[in-house]
């Protein structure tokens, strides 16, 4: 590490520091936009740095301070920047694995600790665990080395997040209980004599349960360890240090009495309830809302009904499993009337003018705002599905309050609308989120940051400067040879939303579209795909999404392609919910043991028995979440995390070899290749697949799962049919194995991506080379 990249990375630390002392609140737009300058200053001396003849503490110490600066960004609220904070911790370890540098690793564990913690929400028992763990090792050598004032703030750390544990442990034992609960609720309504007596037991199992442990003790505890550090650092407990200070007696008093008052027995049972407790607070603010004005007579009245039948169906029959299962439908009709009215609330601000920015805004949210709503009201979520739907939908509501009070601000409006773009683009993984698939795409993965409003272009150029009017995008860049289809692939990667026009008469450069559209798919990238009115769809996309037709003379009009690129934007096309999609999960671990044995050893056990936890409760948002954390560990061997249009699907490693034929079904000598390919897969102990005779009847769909199974693909490229291009991009997408083959020229009928592939000519019959023998070879 030269002297130069060292003072860049000193002045970026030093920038860090000052910041923390300007801003302390960490809450003012300035100390934002500092550390995101930070965060990019140290990124880029990273890459710099982080070479085979660097000193590694050095590199080390410069990704700590880069995951110092990602956690202080992230405020302990973005799961995401928290989540690169981490990687970047992950880098130091690995570079300290091997070097004589036990105060700088020491320094790591502790801000490693507190990133985890942080990540943890206060409720993920194993990160919660692994923090009080590096906090240990932390403390344990600045105790060595006499470093009297870290070591007390390792002490105050530690003393913050153990009593944490036993309250996250609480809760995961009752989330268990609570879903064995309703499994037992749907089962007793067909069950027998004999059958409601076990269930009975088990009832009352889970009663034992709900019951071992009292929470409030675990409080008490909890405040117990907190209280000294917020009496050392008062400013820990709000913003101003100062009314802190004089608050903190008063504040510990209030606790202490609420959890006295928490213990108190025999209270009757409407007051103890949660529910009434929630639903006289949303009353008495009901009736403040009503004085001031902001909620009409007639809506208040009616929601004030609403809620006056929720208590009293909280309250009503005995406590046997029957009453309970009635109660919990009742409970449930009345909250869908509940957030049927909050999807329409009364807004203290007019209503944006049609045709304004702020009108389309508030359009394209009502969608996403709905799904969310409705995602939540599933029963039993996950908790990491629960939470981060919930941190969405508060976060759609406050935007939509945002961009109604200052629709007349455009400065305002501009930042907003970048937000609604990154907001939506994150409900479109959220609705895919049961579709993560691991893949080796046939590309370099280079990490990249996604602009909000990043668009890539797929098509003619005049396609480009339509589209270089309405949103800034990503260009095509003046590229060559080999790297041509790197540079698509990565811009593909970075952008929100993809525009694909198959409309060009050139059958070379409508293959290259209709290829990209193919990893586009593979991505899960909303897209607009424009075609010319008198053209006929590829059959095997036409029910997938919605095409924009346009005239051929006249061309795609801006105004068209403007209106379906904010429909796309707000369409969540993809995603659902689909049985056993929490076994994708288990197959997703299955691919990843296969593939990486070491997962059983060392640190990397401790991600891989996450992972196992993770899978087993069904729950894809925390699945995902250390997968992340696990391919940072993984480096470069690591995988490419997916969220595909479609569900995942892997080749079984208990099953013969799969080999799917990408080709086209129509001309004369596609029934002949067929047998060809067919018949050598037989003879070599493969199973043969084409798509027409996919298992699954939705065609895109079908042709997409078969791909992800397969252990090779065949793709044949005579007459570079659309559909054949578009499934050779799924199957590069995934990295699958795969021979190229074509009856025309080779070096005239590939399109632009195919560059670099080898592309084998065959004949048919006793013309040139056999199309048997290629695949031969192939599969050997």
């Amino acid at each position: 590490m030269d002297q130069e990249t060292r003072t860049r990375r000193d002045r970026a630390a030093d920038r860090h520091d000052a910041a923390l002392a300007n801003w302390p609140t960490r809450a003012s737009e300035e100390f934002l936009l500092e550390m995101r300058s930070v965060v990019e200053e140290l990124e880029s001396v990273a890459e710099t740095a982080d070479r085979p003849a660097s000193d590694p503490v050095e590199v080390a110490k410069t990704y700590r301070w880069l995951g110092d600066a990602y956690s202080d960004l992230a405020r302990s609220k973005d799961k995401s920047l928290l989540q690169r904070g981490i990687a970047a911790y992950l880098r130091a370890e690995e570079l300290l694995a091997d070097s004589d540098a036990p105060v700088e690793r020491a320094k790591l564990d502790f801000n490693f600790g507190n990133a985890l913690r942080a990540l943890s929400g206060g409720f993920d028992v194993g990160l919660l665990e692994a923090a009080v763990d590096r906090f240990k090792n932390a403390l344990e050598i600045l105790e060595k080395h006499h470093l009297t004032d870290q070591v007390r703030r390792v002490e105050q750390a530690l003393r913050l997040v153990e009593p944490q544990i036993p309250l996250a442990r609480k809760r995961s034992e009752l989330e268990r209980g609570s879903a064995r609960l309703s499994e037992l609720m749907e089962q007793v309504k067909t069950a027998d004599a004999a059958d409601r007596d076990a269930i009975g037991a088990e009832l009352r199992k889970l009663i034992e349960l709900a019951g071992r442990g009292n929470p409030v003790d675990s409080l008490e505890k909890g405040l117990e360890g907190i209280e000294p550090v917020f009496v050392e650092q008062p400013e820990k407990l709000t913003e101003d240090a100062t009314s802190a200070s004089n608050a903190l007696p008063e504040a510990m008093a209030d606790w202490k009495a609420a959890f006295a008052a928490m213990s108190q027995s025999g209270a009757p049972r409407e007051e103890a309830h949660p529910a009434n407790v929630v639903a006289r607070e949303l009353m008495e603010r009901l009736a403040r809302e009503r004085a001031a004005g902001t909620v009409s007579g007639d809506r208040a009245d009616s929601l004030h009904d609403v809620f006056d039948q929720f208590m009293n169906v909280v309250n009503e029959g005995d406590e046997d499993l029957e009453s309970l299962r009635a109660r919990t439908q009742k409970m449930r009709a009345l909250t869908s009337q509940i957030i049927d009215k909050g999807l329409d609330p009364s807004w203290s601000s007019p209503e944006p003018q049609e045709g304004t920015r702020a009108h389309r805004l508030v359009a394209l949210l009502d969608p996403l705002k709905r799904f969310i709503v409705a995602e939540k009201m599933q029963p039993m979520l996950p908790s990491g599905v629960a939470s981060e739907g919930s941190d969405l939908m508060i976060r759609l509501m406050k935007l939509e309050h945002r961009v109604r009070e200052h629709q007349d601000d455009e400065s305002a409006l501009d930042d907003m609308e970048d937000e609604t773009w990154r907001l939506a683009a994150e409900l479109q993984e959220y609705a895919r989120r049961d579709h993560l698939m691991l893949a080796a795409p046939h590309f370099p993965t280079i990490a990249q940051r996604t602009p909000p409003k990043s668009v890539f272009v797929s098509g003619p150029s005049r396609l480009h400067e339509t589209a270089r009017g309405i949103v800034s995008f990503v260009a095509l860049r003046d590229v060559s040879g080999g790297r041509y289809p790197d540079q698509r692939w990565r811009d593909l990667r970075s952008a929100t939303l993809a525009i694909f026009d198959i409309g060009d008469p050139d059958s070379s450069a409508r293959a290259q579209v209709c290829y990209e559209l193919g990893l586009a798919l593979a991505l899960g990238k909303p897209v607009v795909v424009a075609l010319r009115k008198d053209q006929h769809p590829p059959f095997n996309v036409r029910d997938d999404f919605p095409f924009l037709r346009y005239d051929p003379v006249r061309g795609l009009a801006a105004d068209d392609l403007e209106g379906a690129i904010w429909h796309a934007v707000g369409l969540l096309l993809w995603g659902g919910h689909e049985a056993n999609a929490g076994g994708r999960l288990e197959q997703t671990l299955s691919w990843l043991d296969g593939e990486f044995p070491e997962l059983s050893e060392g640190s990397l056990r401790l991600h891989r028995d996450r992972l196992g936890r993770a899978a087993r409760e069904k729950d894809s948002v925390d699945f995902r979440t250390n997968l992340d954390q696990l391919i940072g560990e993984l480096g470069s061997d690591a995988p490419v995390r997916l969220l595909p249009a479609w569900p995942p699907a892997y080749p079984r490693s208990d099953d013969k070899p799969r080999c799917f034929h990408v080709t086209p079904f129509g001309p004369d000598w596609a029934d002949e290749t067929r047998e060809t390919v067919r018949g050598v897969c037989n003879s070599n102990g493969w199973h043969y697949a084409r798509g027409d005779e996919a298992e699954d009847q939705r065609i895109v769909r079908g042709i997409w799962t078969e791909i992800a199974r397969s252990s090779a693909v065949v793709v044949d490229l005579t007459g570079r049919n659309e559909n054949v291009a578009l499934e050779l991009g799924l199957a590069h997408a995934l990295g699958r194995k795969h021979l190229v083959v074509t009856q025309d020229d080779p070096e005239k009928g590939v399109f632009r991506s195919l560059g670099r592939d080898q592309v084998r000519p065959y004949g048919m019959g006793p013309r040139g080379p056999s199309l048997s023998g290629l695949v031969e070879s192939f599969l050997a």
